[in-house]
């Protein structure tokens, strides 16, 4: 869609007249009938207060802690981590070793700590992880 309408203080731009009212309304009236008492933030009714103090806490428990960054869902902050930080959440129980994905992690186990292996050398029995592994051996 187009965004034909733009803001006349910060230069935003809205595809209609009522997102632009609202805009207009929630970021730049100072004639606000409440106030977040957090942040001082104006906001129109006693509904977008307590969804903006409902979603600022949700941020500040799920905030990042290698950068900062807040989000709203738990699910949001994981998505972040993995992406941005390399975020290994699943711990090897025997080394700690840390994975990204469950699936890895329970394969490690299973080779490195249990000794089963998805193809065997039939001359000398070795476990090796790969059929291009087995291929070199």
């Amino acid at each position: 869609g187009e965004y034909g309408l733009q803001c006349e203080h910060c230069s935003k731009m809205y595809r209609n007249r009522s997102d632009l009212k609202y805009h207009l309304r929630t970021q730049h009236n100072s004639t606000f009938q409440y106030n977040c008492v957090r942040c001082g933030i104006g906001l129109s009714t006693r509904l977008d207060v307590e969804r903006h103090q409902s979603d600022a806490a949700a941020k500040h428990q799920n905030s990042c802690e290698f950068c900062g960054k807040t989000f709203v869902t738990a699910s949001g902050r994981h998505k972040h981590l993995k992406l941005m930080h390399g975020y290994k959440r699943f711990e090897c129980d025997v080394c700690h070793k840390r994975y990204r994905t469950l699936k890895d992690r329970n394969y490690h186990k299973k080779t490195v700590h249990q000794g089963i292996y998805r193809y065997y050398c039939a001359k000398c029995g070795r476990g090796l992880h790969s059929l291009a592994r087995l291929n070199r051996h």
